[in-house]
């Protein structure tokens, strides 16, 4: 076979495994899909992360207004509900979560509210979950400096290039009532287990507000001040030059507080708030915001992600409510469907190397795995997406072959080292 029919990487391949879904794909659609558990379905405030086709729910307030400490996962692909290792820490509500290489961390947050204090109880540790294990440890507590240590609760996080982001945290005035907001951003490297202070907010002080990621960049914006109220203006951080820049449009709806949101390819979404509204952002075309369909529920949901389901496509998910929106609990899981079908692309080009460089076939694979290179690829490894590395070689030839016959069926990711740098492909493991 020659290199240029070898140039059926990732895209072509994966695009052809999902022409079976479009007969009963619906764009731009919600569908209440499943059932939560009682024992699931009366929390709010739960902090949430992601790992593969897993939604992982730990922690918030349960009917009885108490703080819990449970973990649970709904698997996307078999739709069903799973009770997994109690967080380790102190039970609370409103802290946050996030996934890094395969494992969760969750951290900061609410504890009860103490009376004679006049404040809740607030937390700024955090513990990692692996998946594998259902174990929790422990690592670096956020390091917040003396004069906003409180300000723990209500926080934004969102993860780019293998760090975390934390900031804007809150916490409530002496009656316990109105969010008071922070500017502060913190990154977490889980490399060293360690925290560093980024460059402060540049808008309002603020606490429930929503972020999410286009392009290796964070949209962060609304929320609550607690001297002016619910905010609708939206600013874009950039992590490699550590800086803040304000975004032309703000959210449609005005002063919004206890939204949620995701992405999805290019496209961030934000909806709840105490509304059933959603909308897309588009960073490249105007209108930037456009509204979308209407969530199946009002509510301001407590958790909100977005996960790739089976490597064909990418779908938001929501459920879950918050005790101020609504009297009656949010008891389903509710799928969103974009408005465009998000494909994986493959593969991801870093530096200098193009499809001409190299080339991966069969994909999906079932047995033997090739790799065919112009000669500067040194060596390679493949892992699941849990970030578990399964295999790791060198490569002394043009032509090199992976037998794959042992690994579970699944997505994994291949990277391939070579004299230019590297290139990632997504490859579905079929049974």
């Amino acid at each position: 076979m020659k290199l240029s029919s070898k140039l059926l990487i990732a895209l072509s391949l994966v695009l052809f495994m999902n022409t079976k879904m479009w007969a009963s794909y619906t764009p731009n659609s919600w569908d209440s899909m499943t059932s939560i558990p009682p024992f699931i379905s009366g929390l709010q405030l739960s902090a949430s992360f992601t790992i593969g086709n897993t939604i992982y729910i730990c922690g918030g307030m349960n009917s009885s207004s108490n703080p819990t400490n449970g973990l649970y996962g709904y698997n996307t692909v078999t739709k069903t509900w799973s009770t997994l290792a109690s967080f380790t820490s102190t039970a609370r509500f409103s802290a946050v979560g996030f996934a890094l290489n395969g494992e969760g961390y969750v951290g900061m947050g609410f504890g009860p509210y103490d009376i004679i204090a006049q404040g809740y109880t607030v937390y700024n540790d955090f513990k990692k979950y692996d998946p594998v294990t259902n174990t929790w440890s422990a690592v670096s507590a956020l390091p917040l400096p003396s004069a906003i240590q409180g300000y723990t609760g209500d926080a934004i996080a969102f993860t780019i290039s293998g760090k975390a982001y934390v900031g804007l945290g809150g916490n409530y005035d002496n009656q316990g009532v109105l969010p008071v907001g922070t500017t502060y951003l913190w990154s977490y490297d889980p490399n060293t287990n360690a925290w560093t202070q980024k460059q402060d907010f540049i808008g309002s002080a603020r606490t429930q507000a929503v972020s999410f990621v286009i392009n290796n960049k964070a949209y962060v914006g609304t929320g609550f001040n607690g001297n002016v109220g619910g905010l609708s203006d939206f600013f874009l951080y950039d992590p490699v030059l550590n800086q803040w820049a304000a975004v032309a449009d703000t959210f449609p709806t005005g002063g919004t507080r206890l939204a949620k949101s995701f992405s999805i390819c290019d496209y961030g979404y934000v909806g709840g708030g105490c509304s059933n509204n959603m909308y897309q952002y588009d960073p490249n075309n105007t209108p930037h915001w456009v509204l979308m369909d209407t969530l199946p529920i009002t509510t301001s949901v407590t958790v909100s992600t977005a996960t790739n389901v089976g490597g064909d496509t990418s779908y938001g998910y929501v459920m879950l409510g918050h005790p101020n929106c609504n009297t009656t609990l949010n008891t389903l899981v509710c799928k969103y469907s974009p408005p465009t079908m998000c494909v994986p692309a493959a593969p991801t080009v870093i530096n200098n190397i193009t499809q001409s460089d190299i080339a991966v076939y069969p994909n999906p694979v079932r047995d033997v795995l090739n790799i065919s290179n112009s000669g500067q690829a040194v060596s390679y490894e493949l892992s699941d997406m849990y970030g578990r590395i399964v295999v790791v070689s060198e490569m002394a030839a043009n032509e090199h072959a992976i037998s794959v016959e042992n690994l579970a069926a699944g997505i994994y990711l291949l990277k391939i080292n070579t004299s230019k740098g590297e290139a990632v492909v997504k490859l579905i493991e079929k049974r």
